[in-house]
């Protein structure tokens, strides 16, 4: 300022003007280029580091149990469960932090465990160097309801400490699965990782709270006790699978209402009485139209 109350030295510039003056320089421009190409370069090495640890880690320590299937809108999807995330997570030094549980009264006096805090990995931070900004830090949210009906199996109270635990595994799954991304996974991820994607287990989703809006199926909270039944009686899923296969249908979630007591009861009798049945149905003409049982679904 030249002094006081000259209004041209205190005059702001135009917006057009200010934008010419921060045009890159042709000098500019070509350093970021380099600077650019050299960033894309690393992060295309880091890219192929993830995946070839992803591979070696999955590979060596994870098996299909640790693995789900799940089967919704005609689409199959594969992700890795809490067992399978808890085997990895030495291999990309996976932190959790500020981790909060608190117990959220529902209705009916049941209650809801909810996990929140942060998540990152120091290979990722040292891979990237962005501790300075965050890293790789995430937030994550977890959370079960006593209400859930695999808590309620065999019709007893849900146990505090069950709920509390799978709300944990809840946020440490989640938590992995964001960060090295292992959710969302095709048949051809499962197989590059080593993994035979015939031995998933699986759930099968109908849309909408009853199968899909279809009042003849059951819900899937049916679903799940109809499973947690066969399991308590020691019936192998592959008799499980056929049974129902026997009765016409090709997954736990296609089960109609009017079967459902039936096969629980077949069920609640044990293998002997599983395979009694199967015999007895293999007697009886298929009806016409019956859907085939689909091998790559399973029932858990």
């Amino acid at each position: 300022m030249n002094g006081e109350g000259n209004s041209k030295d205190t005059e702001p510039i135009s917006t057009a003007l200010a934008e010419q003056a921060g045009t890159p320089t042709v000098g500019e421009l070509a350093a970021d280029q380099q600077r650019f190409l050299a960033v894309a370069d690393r992060l295309t090495k880091a890219v192929k580091a993830v995946d070839t640890l992803l591979c070696a880690a999955i590979g060596t320590r994870c098996n299909p149990q640790d693995f789900v299937r799940h089967f919704a809108g005609g689409k199959e999807s594969f992700y890795l469960q809490a067992s399978g995330c808890r085997k990895i997570r030495g291999f990309f030094d996976i932190y959790m932090r500020d981790r909060r549980i608190t117990v959220v009264p529902e209705k009916d006096g049941h209650y809801t465990y909810e996990v929140d805090g942060i998540a990152g990995s120091g290979f990722f931070d040292r891979m990237f160097g962005a501790h300075s900004t965050g890293g790789t830090q995430v937030d994550v949210f977890g959370s079960r309801s006593s209400n859930d009906p695999f808590f309620a199996k065999n019709d007893r109270e849900p146990d505090q400490n069950d709920v509390k635990k799978a709300a944990l595994a809840n946020f440490e799954a989640r938590a992995i699965n964001g960060l090295i991304g292992t959710q969302n996974l095709t048949r051809e991820d499962l197989k590059r990782f080593g993994i035979d994607p015939n031995f998933v287990t699986g759930v099968e989703h109908q849309t909408g709270s009853q199968g899909g809006g279809n009042p003849n199926l059951i819900a899937d909270g049916s679903r799940k006790r109809m499973y947690a039944i066969w399991k308590d009686a020691q019936v192998a899923d592959a008799d499980a699978k056929s049974l129902l296969a026997a009765y016409g249908f090709a997954a736990s979630g296609l089960v109609t209402r009017d079967k459902y007591n039936e096969i629980v009861s077949i069920f609640q009798g044990g293998p002997a009485k599983v395979k009694a049945k199967i015999a007895e149905l293999k007697t009886v003409p298929t009806p016409p139209n019956t859907p085939e049982p689909d091998n790559g679904v399973d029932f858990s």
